[in-house]
């Protein structure tokens, strides 16, 4: 499965939508920080290094992930999902009808969210 397949997932799946990479980014790095054990491996950027790439992935039209393995053995997945994506692994996707309904995240729902770059339209 490919990250921007997301944008097939039903609309409960998805925590939120933002309409700036910005919301987009300071929403992974605070999920980030909730986490009770950062991956180890996340310490060899900082994290302004991380949210100045993920915002320059996203505003280039990019998927934007930060995942990593726990303590424990679990894996987590964080991901912001460009929307419409611009389908350079395979068709361009749109975005679901329902998508500009809401903005900023829903609690208690998985991990996962979509940004709207500047002129797109939800189909």
């Amino acid at each position: 499965m490919m990250v921007h397949h997301w944008l097939l997932k039903p609309g409960r799946m998805v925590q939120g939508t933002w309409a700036s990479a910005v919301e987009a980014v300071g929403w992974l790095a605070g999920e980030w920080r909730r986490l009770d054990a950062p991956p180890p491996l996340a310490a060899a950027l900082s994290e302004a290094d991380r949210c100045r790439s993920a915002q320059e992935q996203l505003e280039q039209g990019d998927d934007a992930v930060w995942a990593g393995w726990l303590p424990g053995g679990r894996f987590v997945s964080l991901a912001a999902v460009c929307c419409p994506h611009r389908g350079l692994h395979g068709p361009a996707l749109p975005c679901p009808s329902a998508l500009g309904a809401s903005a900023g995240p829903a609690p208690g729902k998985p991990a996962g969210g979509r940004y709207r770059p500047p002129g797109s339209m939800a189909v």
